[in-house]
């Protein structure tokens, strides 16, 4: 009952924590979110592991359970993390949900083969339901009628909004102040062009994939340890050592600088987020099943339908099918884990 409450709470927290991600990457690139939002993670980790006294029993994790926790920081954190980024950022965050639903498939099916955990019939139907979702989800876009010429001030944006409608998302890796605060996001783009959409869904399912095998490595490294904020340092750690390394190269820190300038205020918001996300979301693996945290946890998709509603109105894009596509991704999620 306990993992299952923490589950929920993690799904929020990720959930507000998207919403945040989709106005920061209109003003700056995904690996920029890494960095603040990894980075800043450690020090809020060690001073809840400082306040839980954990970080006291910290030798009761064995090194093949540090050695699985810190792989599982830089699968989730580092390349997960820029996938569901580049995927919010092509397609929003209400489209991506259905998408990293699926993560619970592969979560599921490595608890039964690796952790011995079982699946049953109705848990089997739910995991259907959890694919259809996705499936329902995607759309083909509609033919966009051709813009009369008109001039081009010079800085190059169209002189006349009502002609030319800017792609908010094709500035996602932008880095420049003037390019960024030239667009509004009244004036985002919700058609997404069909190599967008495409991008979106391939990095999606990427986020998916990884996001549902980090459990796997998480759980048994902790089994019932009850150690689960001491894990998430261990993992911060070890993603962040990878990132202040890539700093060294040319050029990475000041590109950096100049993008916290844009963007820092939505990815210092999503820093804060992601920590209590991730914070509940280890202490739930450290004491439940993963056949009920995966599933519980992606009940985010309904959390992140709330939150762009009040946060992205204007942003996101809450067709039918989309909104049926979630609705059916956590029916399958509630089946899951009243089964299991």
């Amino acid at each position: 009952m306990l993992g299952g409450i923490f589950s929920v709470l993690s799904a929020m927290s990720f959930a507000l924590g998207g919403t945040m991600t989709r106005r920061g990457m209109m003003r700056a690139s995904a690996s920029y979110g890494l960095y603040v939002t990894v980075i800043l993670g450690v020090p809020l980790f060690a001073i809840a592991a400082l306040a839980t006294g954990q970080i006291f029993d910290a030798g009761e994790i064995t090194s093949n359970g540090y050695i699985l926790l810190a792989g599982a920081g830089i699968l989730h954190f580092l390349v997960g993390r820029y996938c569901g980024f580049r995927a919010v950022a092509a397609i929003g965050a209400n489209r991506n949900q259905p998408l990293l639903t699926t993560s619970i498939l592969y979560s599921v099916i490595l608890a039964i083969v690796l952790l011995d955990e079982s699946i049953t019939w109705p848990m089997f139907w739910g995991m259907v339901l959890i694919v259809i979702g996705p499936m329902l989800m995607i759309e083909r876009s509609k033919p966009k009628p051709k813009a009369k010429p008109t001039g081009l001030p010079a800085e190059g944006l169209p002189s006349d909004p009502s002609s030319s409608v800017i792609d908010a998302t094709a500035v996602a890796g932008a880095t420049s102040a003037s390019v960024a605060s030239a667009i509004s996001p009244d004036k985002a783009k919700l058609d997404m062009p069909p190599l967008k959409m495409a991008e979106g869904y391939l990095f999606g399912l990427a986020a998916a994939a990884i996001y549902g095998n980090t459990p796997i490595m998480v759980r048994a490294a902790l089994q019932d340890s009850e150690l689960g904020i001491m894990g998430g340092l261990a993992s911060y750690m070890a993603a962040a050592a990878v990132l202040m390394v890539t700093l060294l190269v040319p050029g990475k820190l000041m590109k950096v600088a100049a993008e916290r300038k844009t963007a820092g205020p939505w990815f210092y918001a999503n820093t804060v987020a992601s920590f209590f996300a991730q914070m509940f979301r280890y202490v739930a693996l450290g004491i439940a099943p993963v056949t009920v945290v995966a599933p519980l946890a992606r009940t985010l998709a309904l959390f992140t339908l709330a939150f762009s509603f009040l946060i992205n109105r204007k942003l996101e894009y809450f067709g039918a099918r989309v909104i049926i596509g979630i609705l059916l991704s956590v029916a399958g999620s509630v089946v899951l884990v009243l089964q299991a």
